[in-house]
């Protein structure tokens, strides 16, 4: 699982609807990232690359 925390200091400087607004920006960048890495024609196909790359890199960042 992947920590939340960065995101929370990213969000330290924000209140109200802004956090809300920096967190979605933050997830669509992220999503927008994922699916350039790992996007195919369907969904299916991008799960199939993530799970490789997961299965590639071994056990970093697990805790």
């Amino acid at each position: 699982m992947i920590s939340k925390r960065p995101l929370r200091i990213i969000l330290t400087g924000f209140s109200g609807s802004g956090k809300t607004e920096v967190a979605r920006l933050v997830a669509e960048r992220l999503a927008e990232a994922m699916l350039e890495k790992f996007g195919g024609d369907h969904i299916d196909e991008t799960k199939r690359s993530y799970q490789g790359y997961l299965n590639t890199i071994g056990p970093r960042g697990k805790e």
